[in-house]
């Protein structure tokens, strides 16, 4: 009888078993990324702009039925679903598609940019257009530009944002830069164009403009309110300016005049031949513009002079602090004494200071085009240099909702 040998059992064995039910490393390659084709990538990111198959393959100068097998083609090569097509509303962007636009926007403005630099070719040409001229919007593209000397822009002149509204719905231009009325609604275009778009770029303080027959012209300092009982004269009528009915209405002043806008100078020489009236000017547009008077040549001390005698000062305003760039103390033109009829004074404002919003407007959603979205990179380096959106909540003042677009 043969006996069946007992062995102890191996120690080994049991790791095997255990270990013998988690895989091992896949030994076949990993799966490659699709690359992509850049002609069906921007022929996807158009009908996504546009949600409409015939207006995109117009823009991109196809036919639809081409534009269509494109976008079929990068579906296909993704393995996913884009666009959702023909269900009597137009189309929709899928969730894959949602999530491929953003990246897939920034595939073809790399893919610009690197052509631009094989052919060592200038950075964008943005057409910009501007409004508000009497608030000198081309001091801040200055600013700008010197600190992005790659970036080429063509400007033009708008009436208002209504008018550069419509050459951004046209086409026409790229972009426009000036102040967005909190009301206003994107105008009716061609349905080709997507709405606009706008972000403010730059936040700026404003200072009282008076004659130096004015009552109040002897202070150093004034509180908005402090306004209430003079007139508020305005560069065109009243009801289309945003900003300063707005702040007429904040700060109780009632009575407001208008006109004709025949440009800087004109406009001034009224303030300053009426001693009951005053206006609002950005603080460093102040110098310039008031330079652009027919006066004789003069120069401008740090501090205004002592009020008249005559003259009652205000209540006392602590000056603000001083912002960047600039000093918190008044300036004044010297063309004349301090005489009925023969000179401004610029009086700043507190408690609170006022800010005037200026912003950037493009066509398209937030990503905007490469154009648009060059130009407002680099509005927003020199606003964190300049710190041109710095707003202190209690000691400034913007209009209600006007801070829905700065941060």
């Amino acid at each position: 009888m043969v006996r069946r040998m007992q062995h102890a059992p191996d120690p080994d064995s049991r790791v095997a078993r255990q270990t013998s039910t988690t895989p091992g490393p896949d030994p076949r390659p990993p799966v490659p990324a699709p690359d992509l084709d850049l002609g069906q990538v921007r022929a996807f990111t158009a009908v996504a702009r546009l949600r409409h198959f015939g207006r995109a393959a117009g823009e991109l100068g196809l036919t639809q039925q081409a534009l269509s097998r494109r976008v079929a083609r990068l579906e296909s090569r993704l393995g996913v679903r884009l666009l959702d097509r023909g269900d009597g509303r137009g189309v929709r962007l899928t969730a894959a598609g949602e999530r491929f636009l953003g990246p897939a926007r920034q595939t073809l403005e790399a893919g610009t940019a690197a052509v631009a630099a094989a052919l060592a070719v200038p950075g964008p040409r943005v057409r910009l257009d501007v409004w508000g001229h009497l608030y000198a919007p081309l001091r801040t593209l200055a600013d700008v530009l010197a600190d992005a000397p790659g970036l080429g822009v063509e400007t033009g002149t708008g009436r208002d944002h209504a008018a550069v509204a419509r050459a951004l719905r046209r086409g026409d231009v790229d972009a426009g830069l000036g102040r967005v009325p909190l009301d206003a609604a994107d105008p009716a275009g061609p349905p080709a164009r997507a709405a606009l778009s706008h972000r403010v770029v730059r936040l700026e303080p404003v200072d009282a403009v008076v004659s130096a027959a004015h009552p109040l012209a002897g202070a150093a300092c004034l509180r908005p309110s402090d306004l209430s009982g003079s007139v508020l004269r305005c560069p065109a009528e009243p009801g289309r300016l945003d900003f300063l009915t707005r702040f007429a209405d904040r700060f109780g002043v009632e009575h407001r005049v208008g006109g004709p806008n025949l440009g800087p100078a004109p406009f001034l020489a009224a303030v300053r031949d009426d001693p009951e009236c005053f206006t609002l000017l950005p603080a460093d547009a102040v110098p310039d513009t008031i330079a652009a008077t027919p006066a004789p040549a003069r120069t401008r001390p740090p501090f205004l002079p002592p009020p008249p005698a005559s003259v009652p000062p205000p209540a006392s305003v602590p000056l603000p602090a001083a912002r960047p760039g600039g000093a918190p103390t008044a300036r004044t033109d010297l063309s004349a004494p301090a005489a009925p009829g023969t000179g401004l004074r610029v009086i700043p404002l507190a408690d609170p200071t006022p800010l005037y919003a200026w912003s950037l407007v493009w066509c398209g959603g937030p990503e905007g085009t490469p154009a648009s979205r060059a130009l407002l990179d680099a509005f927003q380096r020199a606003g964190r240099v300049r710190r041109w959106l710095e707003y202190r909540p209690g000691r400034d003042w913007l209009p209600e909702g006007g801070l829905s677009s700065v941060f």
